[in-house]
Order: C-alpha cells, then sequence, then structure tokens
C-alpha cells in the first residue's frame, strides 16, 4: 500500500519537474524549415506567441479608443442604465477567448491523443487570434 502511495504521487511530481524544467529551457529550432513533429508544435507555439502579443498590443488601442468614446458619450450610458462601449467590448473580448480556446480544443480532437494535437491547436489559435487582430485593426480605423 506504501509503495503504490508512494509511487502515485512521486512519479507525476517528478514528470512535474521535468515538465518545469523542459519547458524553462528553449529548444534550438529553425522556424525556417522545422524538421521533427517537436519542431513543428514548437514553431506554431512561436506563431502563436507572435500573434498574441500583437493582440494585446491591439486591445491596449482598442479599450482606450472604446473609454474615449464613452467619455464623450457623457451620461448616456447611466441615462439608459446601460453598459459603456469599453464594458460591452471587454465582455466580448471575454467570451472571444473562451470561444477561441474552445473552438481550438475542438480542432485539435481531430487527432486527440496524438503529436500532431498540440500543433493544430495551436495552429487554429494564431488563425483565429490573427482574424481577431484584423478586426481590432478595423475597429481603429472606423468610428465607434
Amino acid at each position: 500500500m506504501t509503495y503504490c502511495l508512494t509511487r502515485a504521487l512521486l512519479v507525476p511530481g517528478i514528470l512535474a519537474v521535468m515538465a518545469v524544467t523542459a519547458a524553462a529551457e528553449e529548444p534550438d529550432v529553425d522556424c525556417e524549415d522545422p524538421v521533427t513533429q517537436m519542431d513543428l508544435t514548437h514553431c506554431a507555439g512561436k506563431d502563436y506567441e507572435k500573434a498574441d502579443a500583437t493582440l494585446n498590443e491591439l486591445w491596449t488601442k482598442v479599450t482606450a479608443k472604446a473609454k474615449g468614446f464613452d467619455k464623450s458619450q457623457g451620461s448616456v450610458y447611466a441615462d439608459w442604465d446601460a453598459p459603456s462601449s469599453f464594458e460591452v467590448l471587454r465582455d466580448a473580448q471575454r467570451v472571444w477567448n473562451e470561444y477561441r480556446d474552445r473552438q481550438c480544443d475542438y480542432e485539435g480532437y481531430a487527432y486527440f491523443g496524438g503529436t500532431l494535437q498540440p500543433m493544430v491547436e495551436l495552429q487554429c489559435k494564431t488563425r483565429l487570434t490573427e482574424e481577431r487582430n484584423a478586426a481590432f485593426r478595423d475597429m481603429l480605423t472606423t468610428p465607434n
């Protein structure tokens, strides 16, 4: 019994330490010419990181624009007991984040348990994030 309990606690702990250690080391991967599935997944992760960084930069600008618009509207939202455009945008982004994650989980299920699953999910997240980035760019160039 003690052996099983020790093993049940020790093995996951060792695996967690290995995962943290592996995550801390940046692999030397040429994303212009990835070779292995691990390389392809790593490069898909890098693409997603770039798209997500752009999303965060655009989010700052889009929310500033929405807040500026809200300020220009005075008390109209309060008068109508309505949320501000910033609040609506914030709520929409929260829902979009959940949609992106669930949609990409779904797309990855075509390769459930295989080595392609993480890459497909990352590619999906990149694609949807780039689409959201385009929508944010449009928001910045059009009036509210």
